[in-house]
């Protein structure tokens, strides 16, 4: 017998429900309290019921009117049997839920449907079936590592690398930067799939450890990324909830047993290969641990695990019905009621009811961003798909249901109109009237202001160094002097060839006019190769152009070296001007202009915790790709991020300005220091930095996949 789905319309004599014959129903006592688990094997879900509840439900057998299974409980139970009014909620949750059998489809069947499908295109799964088999050789070899035993030894190691890792902070973190630039982004989802992979199969080892079955494993592509997922939920039926929690715990547990392994490694070995790889793992797995895994807000084992501890059999959904109750009947003005009576129940639903919205939003916004910038051209399109499906039609069915209700729940029109009216307020209030100062923070590179690079313009070897490192040098004061014989017997060639040619000018002077003027036309072109050779003889001594001190590394090293053209041999500085060397977006140029005339920069410097008032000197007339310091970018250690071209170059993704800050003399500032600029731009509207904040985003994404 069918049933349709709005309950609430039916008249109950005329009602003949069937519960699902493929559910199971397990008794147990949580928090002192007798109940029913509900096992969904289809869906792998499971749900707790009140002992009356299931008394009820067990009734709902197709043949049976709800008014029939109401009689038969109000003779077994008397006054402890359900009113009208929680009969019609159990019939609205058992339908939402699915578990009841039914030929007609829900009103929000297609609406389910369509967002299914959005959803498997965004994360298709693939099964490849029960792996008990697989599992039953393999416990055996991992049952060691499953005990109470391996506990205390991964205690110690887990302890020993966040030691580790704690001691050598600076180094770690100055490492993240280059480890997380774009171009290391597919081998980090390497590192991340084989993770997850072990994370998975520890899951499902200790859930065979505790005599409990998988049902399924296969692989979910994330993001079309693959990583492996495992059937554990018949865990659920384990009576303790301390094995639920150690399975729900597994794979962090491997994970960061992984993770503090190769942070070990890490701190023992030098760059290589090897370094790099153990980095990596350390931050996936503590990343991915800590922000997915252990986090209670997402359906990750964290969530299992609180669920467990607290004794809370679906948290998650309960919380977020409890949300929808109190908006129904103080917002709507909706007669309903909620089962639950604990007053600390209650507050804990609420406020994880709430955390976990305002989570699900940011993971929404997470995901949208990360396929626009992963799918080349389509990423934008699935990103507006994804929106659609998941803010679009959810914002429409709550305002067709503001309007119109459902079944005989009707919302008060006017709660309705004044809760609608006030969200058109406060849009149309965030883009046209509340304003927002933005800030513009920007990394740079100290420099020195007055510093020369010394080159070698006439190659040659070393044969005297007048100065050493750190020595401070006067202006046109000597550094070094190059040999070079070859351009010396060029010279002494010259002087020959000029003398030879002198003597045949004059000898054909009175016989041969036209050789005579020959040979002058050959000795000016020789004089003029004399000057030239003069002058780069000249250069075989190198000056310093200003005063300063001399900067270099192993100068003493280079006596008897060959220097080729244009090789660099030290560098002349002066320690009392240093400036702060910025690059600056080019969606912020103009903010920065506007400060070029006020002169009231800011800056910041980490290393000696110091902030200096600045002077914008200097800001390039146009933006460029080209990379204008080395250690601005993500690869050096910096913030921006960069790109390869097809010859191996690196370039900015996008244009930056070059500009200069000049700083006051301070004894503790040095060249090389990390300091940061902060700035307020014009004030705009909220909704104002939200458009343009969305253009740049469509333009960003549309010139990097073009």
């Amino acid at each position: 017998m069918s049933v349709q789905a709005d309950v609430a319309v039916q008249d109950l004599e005329n009602l003949y429900p069937r519960i699902r014959n493929n559910l199971t129903f397990t008794f147990h006592i949580i928090k002192s309290v007798a109940c029913y688990v509900i096992e969904d094997p289809v869906n792998s879900r499971y749900y707790r019921v009140g002992v009356n509840e299931y008394k009820f439900i067990s009734l709902l057998n197709g043949h049976r009117s709800v008014a029939e299974a109401m009689r038969i409980m109000a003779d077994t139970l008397g006054e402890d049997a359900l009113m009208q009014n929680e009969v019609v909620q159990i019939l609205h949750w058992l339908g939402s839920v699915k578990l009841l059998d039914t030929n007609q489809p829900h009103e929000d069947d297609n609406m389910l449907g369509f967002s299914a499908g959005v959803a498997k295109l965004l994360f298709p799964k693939v099964p490849f079936g029960n792996p008990n088999k697989i599992l039953d050789k393999m416990l055996p070899l991992a049952r060691l590592f499953l005990g109470k035993g391996f506990f205390v030894i991964w205690l110690v190691v887990v302890l020993y690398a966040i030691y580790v890792v704690f001691s050598q902070w600076s180094h770690f973190a100055s490492t993240a930067n280059r480890i997380l630039s774009v171009n290391n982004w597919w081998h980090l989802a390497l590192v991340w799939v084989v993770l997850k992979i072990i994370h998975e199969l520890w899951h499902a080892l200790v859930c065979k450890y505790h005599n409990a079955d998988v049902r399924e494993t296969g692989i979910l592509f994330i993001l079309f990324i693959p990583m492996g997922y495992v059937d554990a939920s018949s865990c659920w039926n384990l009576p303790s909830k301390w094995k639920r929690i150690h399975v729900a715990f597994a794979g962090m547990k491997i994970e960061l047993f992984i993770a503090a392994v190769a942070a070990i490694i890490w701190n023992e070995t030098s760059a290589g290969v090897v370094n790099q790889v153990c980095y990596e793992i350390v931050l996936m797995a503590s990343l991915t641990t800590l922000f997915f895994n252990a986090n209670p807000l997402m359906r990750f084992d964290g969530y299992y695990a609180l669920a467990d501890y607290l004794e809370e059999v679906n948290l998650y959904s309960r919380a977020q019905y409890y949300l929808k109750y109190l908006g129904r009947r103080y917002l709507l003005g909706i007669t309903c009621s909620f089962s639950e009576a604990s007053i600390k129940t209650r507050l804990l639903l609420f406020v994880y009811g709430v955390c976990a919205f305002l989570w699900r939003i940011v993971i929404y916004a997470s995901i949208a961003l990360a396929t626009s910038l992963l799918f080349l051209g389509a990423g934008i399109a699935l990103s507006i798909l994804y929106f659609f499906v998941f803010v679009v039609l959810p914002l429409a069915k709550l305002f067709y249901y503001m309007l119109f209700g459902k079944g005989l729940e009707r919302p008060s029109l006017w709660r309705s109109a004044i809760i609608i009216c006030g969200v058109a307020y406060f849009i149309h209030a965030i883009f046209s009237t509340l304003t927002w100062e933005k800030s513009i923070e920007t990394s740079g590179i100290v420099v020195y202001q007055k510093q020369e690079t010394i080159r070698v313009y006439c190659p040659g070897f070393v044969r005297k160094m007048y100065v050493k490192t750190g020595q401070f040098v006067k202006r046109g004061q000597k550094l070094l002097l190059l040999e070079n014989k070859e351009a010396r017997a060029d010279y002494e060639q010259l002087l020959l060839a000029i003398e030879e040619t002198n003597l045949k000018i004059r000898q054909f002077r009175q016989q041969d006019l036209v050789k005579e003027k020959i040979e002058k036309e050959k000795l000016k072109y020789l004089k003029k190769r004399r000057v030239e050779q003069r002058n780069l003889l000249e250069t075989l001594t190198l000056y310093s152009p200003i005063d300063g001190f001399i900067e270099t590394r192993r100068l003493h090293d280079l006596v008897g070296a060959y220097l080729k053209t244009g090789d660099e041999v030290m560098n002349v500085f002066d320690p009392k001007t240093k400036e702060l060397l910025i690059a600056i977006h080019q969606d912020d140029i103009d903010e920065y202009r506007i400060l070029l005339r006020r002169n009231d920069l800011h800056v910041y410097i980490p290393s000696i915790d110091k902030e200096f008032q600045g002077e914008l000197d200097n800001i390039s007339p146009t933006a460029t790709t080209t990379i204008i310091h080395p250690a601005l970018t993500a690869v050096g250690g910096g913030d921006i991020v960069v790109r390869n071209d097809p010859q191996g170059n690196y370039h900015f993704v996008a244009p930056y300005f070059r500009a200069d800050i000049f700083l006051p003399a301070h004894g503790a500032l040095k060249c090389g220091h990390r300091g940061y600029v902060r700035i307020y731009g014009k004030q705009k509207t909220i909704g104002m930095h939200i458009y343009y904040i969305l253009e740049d985003w469509v333009q960003n994404t549309w010139n990097q996949n073009s």
